[in-house]
């Protein structure tokens, strides 16, 4: 599938979503592996092109909602869950996982 059809999927799934949700606030928490990298507010006016830059550059984007307080989370791609309660808190996940050893794959 095409990135930019990728991100015209993800942004009418936002919007499906946030038509039936109210937040005051958004902070966007970003992760490289499982470690924290950051955290910014981020205008509401401002989530869309957030969610469309970050998937530009071919990283994951996903929310929810907590204390009415939309959180935008980034990462890259990996198949473990998200832990939110690491996000809520701005912290590593604690997840006991690792990225591949490049050593060990096969040439």
């Amino acid at each position: 599938m095409h990135i930019q059809t990728k991100i015209e999927k993800q942004l009418e799934r936002y919007r499906e979503w946030a038509a039936v949700h109210t937040f005051a606030r958004c902070r966007l928490v970003h992760y490289c592996g499982f470690e924290f990298c950051g955290a910014a507010d981020v205008a509401l006016k401002g989530v869309e092109p957030e969610i469309g830059g970050y998937m530009s550059e071919g990283l994951q984007v996903d929310w929810t909602l907590e204390n009415n307080c939309l959180f935008l989370v980034i990462w890259e791609s990996w198949n473990l869950p998200i832990e939110w309660n690491c996000v809520f808190e701005e912290r590593d996940f604690e997840s006991d996982w690792s990225w591949p050893d490049i050593a060990e794959q096969p040439t």
